[in-house]
């Protein structure tokens, strides 16, 4: 048995999460959408949080902030829309998503908040994911606090990508996570270079790609799936994981498109239909992903 998974009838239940297995073929759902987060207003993260709502969509959004970035001796980041974020200011746009699903979803609705940084830069390491860990727990106090917790929960994310850090680098930052939060975190990232087209950037080697993206214990997968290659490389990986690794398969929870960023790129139902088939096409991978985000620069 997976040491994360608890398998009952063809299904698995993580936190609120329903993963469906192989036993039949899942059509692309519903698209979330995420986003390269670029303020640190309130009510810009409330209104996206109450459409989403609104829209009485589940599933996973990510909110990427950007690479790791110590100022003053505070461990931060330096976000996508170009200035510096405390950890307080982090958790309080989190939380500012939160509050606006809760309040403007209904009884049904499920969010998975993925709170994003990168393995890119200079200050990639150890402290840096352990910081991201202490404000993921910060996070789902809020949420238990609340009252929220029958429909959102707060995990970690990490846009780790080989072409951006040594894997030494990018271990280092989740393994600081993991030994400060037992709370997953999703793997949004990429497998540049990785078989079967080479053997990762960076020199990650198969190896190094899987314990990022599931080997390390609170690892699930989301991964970047923008071409038809991206799929060919993530199914490549399961089936090294399949083949290698005491917790078998890699398996997905879904896809991360970029569509609404690139239109040149896979849609949502594209990229989560390329990455499904290609994992189907072999019965030591086959497995049924549940979840499908689109990421954004709007804000």
């Amino acid at each position: 048995m997976h040491h994360r998974l608890r398998f009952f009838l063809g299904l698995a239940a993580i936190g609120g999460m329903v993963l469906c297995t192989n036993a039949q073929a899942s059509a692309a759902p519903a698209a979330t959408t995420s986003r390269y987060v670029q303020t640190l207003s309130y009510n810009t993260l409330y209104n996206e949080g109450c459409s989403m709502g609104r829209a009485g969509l589940s599933g996973v959004v990510v909110l990427d902030f950007g690479q790791p970035w110590d100022q003053n001796g505070v461990h931060g980041v330096y976000t996508l829309g170009g200035f510096w974020a405390s950890p307080s200011q982090v958790e309080a746009d989190a939380e500012a998503y939160l509050d606006g699903f809760w309040n403007c979803s209904g009884s049904t609705p499920f969010l998975h908040l993925s709170i994003g940084q990168s393995n890119y830069g200079s200050q990639v390491n150890y402290a840096e994911g352990q910081t991201w860990g202490t404000v993921v727990n910060t996070v789902n106090s809020y949420i238990s606090t609340k009252g929220y917790g029958s429909q959102e929960a707060a995990r970690g994310g990490f846009d780790s990508e080989p072409g951006w850090s040594a894997f030494s680098t990018a271990s280092n930052q989740v393994d600081g996570y993991a030994n400060t939060t037992s709370t997953y975190y999703y793997d949004f990232g990429s497998a540049d270079g990785c078989p079967p087209y080479g053997n990762c950037s960076n020199n990650w080697g198969p190896n190094g790609l899987w314990y990022i993206a599931w080997g390390s214990k609170p690892a699930f997968t989301l991964p970047e799936i923008y071409y038809q290659a991206n799929a060919t490389q993530w199914q490549t990986d399961s089936l090294y994981s399949a083949q290698n690794k005491p917790n078998g398969k890699n398996q997905i929870l879904g896809t991360m498109t970029e569509y609404a960023a690139d239109s040149s790129t896979f849609t949502p139902a594209g990229g989560f239909n390329a990455l499904q088939n290609a994992l189907n096409a072999n019965s030591a991978t086959a497995w049924n992903m549940t979840y499908s985000t689109d990421i954004t620069w709007a804000q």
